[in-house]
C-alpha cells in the first residue's frame, strides 16, 4: 500500500500517515490508517517503562509511541468529523486496533468506523468490540501508555492457553451484554 503497488481509496495523507479506505468494509466509514514507518502492530508501541527485548527490537520510544497515536487519533476523529458529523457529534464511532494474533495484516492500522449503529451486529458486538482479547481501543491504548503502562494487557509471548483462556472469557461478556441488551 505505501509502495502504491495495490490500488487503494485514499482518503488522506500526511507526513506521517496514510488513510484509506477498507477493502471490505463493516460501517459506512470504516477506514484505515497506518503509518509510514512500519511497525507491525499496537504490541510495538512503547510505555515509558518498557524494559523488556521485544520492545527493545523496535526502534520506538515513549514519546515517540504517544506524538504517533495522537496523529492518528487527530486524523481518525477528523475523518469521521468530515464524512459522518452526526455520528461525530452523537459519539456513534469506534477508533480500534486489532491485537495479535488475532489480525490479518503485519502493520500496525487504526480501523476508524462511523456509525456504530449501522453496523451488523457481529461487527459492532464481535469482531470490532473493543475491551476483549482481539480488539482494544484508541482510548484504552493511549491511557495505558499515559501512564506507563504497556499498550495492552496482552503480549506476543502468551501461551496459547492464556489466550484461549481469554477468549473464552471476551465471548461469555459479549453474551452477557447481548442478552441484556434485550
Amino acid at each position: 500500500i505505501l509502495r502504491g503497488e495495490l490500488k487503494m481509496g485514499y482518503i488522506r495523507e500526511t507526513y506521517n500517515l496514510v488513510a484509506f479506505e477498507d477493502i471490505h468494509p463493516r460501517a459506512p466509514l470504516h477506514g484505515l490508517i497506518i503509518p509510514k514507518q512500519h511497525i507491525r502492530s499496537v504490541l510495538e508501541l512503547s510505555s515509558a517503562t518498557d524494559g523488556d527485548e521485544e520492545a527493545q527490537q523496535q526502534p520506538k520510544n515513549h514519546n515517540t509511541s504517544i506524538k504517533l497515536l495522537e496523529e492518528m487519533s487527530d486524523l481518525a476523529r477528523a475523518l469521521v468529523r468530515d464524512k459522518h458529523p452526526e455520528a461525530y457529534e452523537k459519539g456513534d464511532y469506534r477508533l480500534c486496533f486489532h491485537i495479535p494474533p488475532f489480525y490479518s495484516v503485519d502493520h500496525l492500522h487504526l480501523h476508524v468506523l462511523a456509525p456504530v449503529s449501522a453496523m451488523a451486529p457481529i461487527y459492532q458486538y464481535g469482531k470490532y468490540r473493543t475491551g476483549v482479547r482481539w480488539c482494544i481501543g484508541m482510548d484504552t491504548v493511549m491511557d495505558c501508555l499515559h501512564r506507563g503502562l504497556p499498550p495492552t494487557p496482552y503480549s506476543r509471548n502468551d501461551s496459547w492457553r492464556a489466550v484461549v483462556c481469554d477468549l473464552v472469557e471476551s465471548i461469555k461478556l459479549i453474551l452477557a451484554s447481548s442478552s441484556s441488551e434485550k
